[in-house]
């Protein structure tokens, strides 16, 4: 599936989706369709596709080839390097911690 940057509004569009929504749900999505300046179909769509997109962020796949792979191992096995300021930040009582 091609992916493409041009806003979803302006795209072919060859399919449809049915949703059942309660009205508490339609009257939040059209306020928030009406503060964006855009209609409920375009909110939602919009929204649903970043979400999409933001879900799906960590599971692309991607293929290497073997001395590519080799290489992202060698990166993955290789141990981390210390930077003070983060042993500095962890040594150091957080305002999250509880208080005693």
């Amino acid at each position: 599936m091609e992916m493409t940057t041009q806003p979803i509004s302006k795209r072919q569009k060859d399919t449809a989706i049915t949703l059942r929504i309660s009205k508490q749900q339609k009257f939040f999505l059209s306020q928030a369709a009406k503060v964006r300046h855009t209609t409920l179909t375009n909110f939602v769509i919009e929204e649903a596709f970043q979400a999409a997109q933001d879900t799906l962020a960590d599971q692309v796949r991607f293929i290497l080839d073997d001395t590519q792979w080799q290489l992202f191992c060698d990166a993955l096995d290789r141990p981390a390097v210390p930077i003070e300021a983060t042993r500095k930040l962890l040594r150091e009582p957080s305002i999250l911690d509880p208080k005693i």
